[in-house]
């Protein structure tokens, strides 16, 4: 397993105005005085309800693992070198974090959707806990869609959700499908972080 460093005391306090009260708010000034997050458009603006794409969530997850980002390698044939997300793909990608989405490519710009989310942050909790996923076992609930959830995330999903990471909408379906909110990327960064033991 490879070692993680714990996160000094945040350097700064950081918020943006968008996000006051945002059920997400206090996830993403953590994650945002630690640098692991940034406004989107502008300094003072986070748009916690916009969608976040497979770039921006990978280099979220690249900096909060304090991933190696040199060397390029040529990876994804759509992530290529000079790009402002490339170092982090392939860090992550080096990381067996991500995959690409076939055909040798990545999608960085995509919407990265929920049960895509859930195996990135799935593997990563497994490759830095030492955790096999199915060591956390089945899910002692069903989400109402779980015949929208595809066979391949499956156990992604019961171990995010096994390890509180994300959880399903108050009507009981998960929603794999649909693009994951800024804000809701924060969230399972930070959770993972927390069950990392790294904050």
């Amino acid at each position: 397993m490879d070692q993680l460093m714990k996160f000094a005391v945040m350097e700064y306090n950081k918020t943006f105005d968008d996000i006051q009260g945002n059920w997400a708010q206090a996830y993403i000034e953590d994650l945002a005085s630690r640098h692991i997050i940034n406004g989107q458009g502008s300094d003072h603006l986070f748009k916690p309800e916009s969608a976040v794409t497979r770039a921006e969530f990978t280099a979220m997850m690249a900096l909060a693992l304090n991933l190696e980002t040199e060397g390029y390698t040529g990876t994804f044939i759509d992530s290529a070198k000079g790009k402002w997300y490339t170092p982090y793909v392939e860090a992550a990608a080096r990381a067996g974090i991500v995959h690409g989405t076939g055909n040798g490519e990545f999608a960085p710009e995509a919407e990265i959707n929920r049960q895509a989310l859930a195996k990135m942050s799935a593997l990563a909790f497994a490759k830095y806990s030492g955790t096999e996923l199915s060591d956390l076992g089945k899910l002692n609930r069903v989400y109402a869609d779980l015949d929208a959830i595809d066979d391949w995330a499956v156990p992604y999903v019961e171990a995010v959700t096994r390890l509180g990471l994300m959880n399903g909408v108050p009507d009981g379906r998960f929603l794999p499908k649909e693009s994951t909110k800024r804000n809701e990327a924060a969230a399972v960064i930070y959770l993972l972080l927390v069950e990392l033991d790294l904050l």
